[in-house]
């Protein structure tokens, strides 16, 4: 008799099945993101959100946000969902960007996220709902300087430049102050 893969499943057993985490709140990184179409034609954005804490860490999980504008509720969690990954309203709004770009600005993003398990085809799978940003690739780092121009149309980012040092305005004399200023209404002493 030839090699029959179904006898290699059947000893692997319940290995091969996709694992499904656990119900609870999970610290991830967004690791791939793709932009997709469903079976019905709408657009969605694929994901695998990697754990990075706790007992789980490196449990892989799979998800998917699904565009659905004729549901106001499922748009709206859409929406909220992308601004937790990285992926905001006003970018989108003002950078027009497609969904593949979307997904690119998605990936390297640190968000917690709470699962629950739903049926979806006859199999148990993670359900996911995006809680709170960690922190994102949109976002810059917190030692990096800030900068301008590109606001203002400049092709490359500019450093901004330190604030000059205030002149040292202060009087010699502090009672000078203090009868220069009164709050309104009473008298200066």
């Amino acid at each position: 008799m030839g090699f029959n893969l179904a006898d290699d499943y059947d000893a692997l057993g319940e290995e091969l099945l996709p694992k499904v985490i656990d119900p609870g709140t999970y610290t991830v990184e967004i690791t791939k993101a793709t932009a997709a179409q469903t079976g019905t034609g709408k657009q969605a954005i694929k994901l695998v959100l990697k754990v990075i804490e706790g007992p789980e860490v490196g449990t892989t999980i799979p998800d998917q946000m699904t565009w659905s504008p004729e549901s106001p509720v499922a748009a709206r969690i859409f929406s909220q969902s992308l601004a937790i990954c990285g992926a905001e309203p006003g970018w989108i709004k003002n950078s027009r960007p497609s969904m593949e770009e979307i997904a690119a600005r998605m990936v390297g993003s640190v968000v917690s996220i709470r699962t629950t398990i739903r049926q979806f085809n006859g199999q148990d799978q993670a359900n996911v709902n995006y809680s709170r940003t960690i922190s994102t690739m949109a976002q810059a780092p917190a030692e990096a300087p800030p900068t301008l121009g590109v606001a203002l149309g400049a092709t490359a980012p500019v450093q901004a430049q330190a604030p000059a040092q205030p002149l040292n305005t202060a009087p010699a004399d502090p009672a000078a102050v203090q009868q220069s200023f009164a709050w309104p209404g009473t008298p200066a002493s």
